[in-house]
């Protein structure tokens, strides 16, 4: 549920941080499984991280505005995947584009 939103946050950071795994230039805190196969990862993450821009109803205001916040978050690890990435296969752009 979106009242547990620092776990959310928190998890949200991770996976765009293990995203970078994409990029041209990885974080440093990316897992060597994922570098090794970042195209596997990430589809499994940004199909993840889909299940953030879920409206949701009955959800206070302060609770949707940190929900908006976590997914514009997102939307631009989205955008620099979409920009620099050289190493995407097919199957990881189909996912990125569900955006």
């Amino acid at each position: 549920p979106l009242t547990e939103h620092k776990v959310i946050s928190d998890s949200v950071n991770i996976y765009c941080e293990w995203l970078s795994a994409l990029l041209p230039n990885p974080k440093i805190c990316v897992p060597r499984p994922v570098l090794e196969d970042p195209n596997f990862y990430g589809q499994k993450i940004i199909t993840h991280l889909n299940h953030l821009f879920i409206p949701r109803k009955g959800e206070a205001q302060d609770t949707i505005h940190r929900q908006a916040v976590v997914c514009h978050r997102v939307l631009r690890r989205v955008q620099e995947l979409a920009h620099q990435s050289t190493v995407m296969e097919r199957e990881t752009w189909e996912a990125l584009l569900s955006f």
